[in-house]
């Protein structure tokens, strides 16, 4: 990863991420790069289970170079696999959880 993150400095949600308007529904500015940069499908992302995940590990980042299309799973793995987790021992086994469950339901 060659170039450097561009920080979303318009309104913040809670969790980090930049969110802004989009066709009249908000959404993450990340989201929103990964559409009209990479062609990622608003309408059935969520269907699918898909989200987009930050190389760059930074919330606010919305240049589509860091981006990629996963699953929770797989955002969950890239975070391990870094050995970058901020969050708590707590955070992670309730996000492994969630995780297990959804996989146990089918989704």
């Amino acid at each position: 990863m060659d170039s450097e993150c561009w920080e979303f400095n318009g309104t913040i949600a809670t969790g980090g991420y930049g969110i802004i308007s989009f066709n009249g529904r908000s959404y993450g500015t990340h989201v929103v790069s990964a559409h009209l940069f990479k062609g990622f499908d608003l309408d059935t992302a969520a269907i699918l289970g898909l989200e987009i995940c930050h190389i760059c590990d930074n919330r606010r980042c919305w240049n589509p170079e860091h981006l990629f299309v996963g699953t929770k799973r797989d955002n969950f793995d890239d975070m391990l696999n870094k050995r970058k987790a901020k969050k708590s021992a707590i955070e992670i086994i309730l996000l492994a959880m969630e995780l297990n469950k959804g996989e146990s339901n089918g989704t």
